[in-house]
């Protein structure tokens, strides 16, 4: 059985929204390098490390890729900018992390 990348990134919380949908359509993924980053930190380029999310055989890759780029497009569109709790930085709807000091909000 195959298993095929269906995204790589360093946004933690986009995994597992990603994460959460393939569970909730029963696509089963497997998480690649999920606790890898920040322990690899000097070792490796940070892009090697990041996570990626794998999905198993072709029928389950393009509903997932489907359920993955309406998760994308969620997170830019229907968004509302927030400020920082921790710096007061502005940050636009697509930001889960603050650019400036890397936090989350709590509601994330």
């Amino acid at each position: 059985m195959s298993m095929k990348l269906l995204y790589t990134g360093h946004d933690r919380i986009f995994i597992d929204r990603i994460r959460q949908a393939l569970a909730q359509a029963d696509i089963p993924c497997f998480i690649r390098n999920e606790s890898l980053m920040g322990q690899a930190a000097g070792e490796v380029p940070p892009v090697v490390a990041w996570p990626e999310v794998f999905v198993k055989d072709e029928t389950n890759f393009l509903a997932a890729k489907a359920l993955m780029e309406g998760l994308q497009a969620d997170v830019k569109t229907n968004g509302i900018a927030w400020i920082c709790p921790n710096c007061s930085e502005r940050l636009e709807p697509q930001f889960l992390q603050c650019w400036a000091c890397q936090a989350i909000p709590e509601d994330q």
